[in-house]
Order: C-alpha cells, then structure tokens, then sequence
C-alpha cells in the first residue's frame, strides 16, 4: 500500500492547453509504475476499458454484462 500512495503523491501530470494529451501522458506514466512493479516482483492487476493496456498484461479477463468470459 505504501508504494501506491508513494505514486499517487508523486504522479502529476505536466501542464498542456489539450486535456486530450494530458491525459494520454497521466496513462502513460501509470502504465510505466505499473510495469516497475511487475519487473520487481509484484503482482498488478489493471481494470481498464482501454484494451492496448489490456493487450500489455500477461492474462486478461473481460467482464461482459456482467459474466466473466475468458
């Protein structure tokens, strides 16, 4: 819990005139700690709608109407 509340104080977002961007980048950079944390050892599970950050994970559940299917 300590190494999610020390990325969640030290993540910020650069400022930029397109939210857009902003947000790309913030996605980004989660997606970076995430990554860390695996190839440190830790087990990371990502709940996303966005499926090029499912496409990165070693195994990827979807939850449709609410059943899982795999």
């Amino acid at each position: 819990m300590n190494n999610i509340l020390s990325v969640l104080e030290n993540f910020s977002l650069d400022n930029a005139d397109d939210i857009a961007i902003s947000m790309a980048k913030g996605r980004a950079e989660v997606m970076e700690v995430l990554h860390k944390f695996h190839r440190e050892g830790m087990t990371v599970v990502l709940i996303t709608h966005f499926m090029d950050e499912a496409a990165q994970a070693d195994r990827i559940l979807v939850i449709e109407e609410g059943e899982l299917k795999m």
